[in-house]
């Protein structure tokens, strides 16, 4: 039997997976279509790691700006395409902004 280890079991500040925004990767989706130089290429599109505690923070309001070492090298997608991606505090305070909005 394999048995899952709940998410909660593990120290909120361990990094995690990799983050992006979803508006950022459809506009990367629509900049692959649209760039010339991007024809044939292969991109990492990933704005970093994060941890379970910087969303938290995020969410809060707290302003503890915590970088991990990056996992994944995103430069060649961000200087193809010319886009800086949403930090973890942008995304989830337009996330929690939404739910705010739409009364959660």
């Amino acid at each position: 039997m394999v048995q899952h280890r709940s998410a909660l079991s593990e120290p909120l500040d361990r990094p995690t997976y990799s983050h992006i925004d979803v508006r950022d990767l459809a506009l990367f989706h629509v900049l692959a279509l649209s760039t010339e130089k991007a024809g044939g290429e292969r991109f990492i599109v990933t704005a970093g790691i994060y941890s379970w505690q910087e969303w938290i923070n995020a969410a809060d309001g707290i302003d503890e700006e915590g970088h991990m070492p990056p996992v994944l090298d995103a430069s060649k997608s961000g200087k193809v395409f010319g886009v800086r991606y949403r930090t973890v505090k942008e995304t989830a305070t337009d996330m929690v902004d939404g739910f705010r909005a739409k009364g959660w």
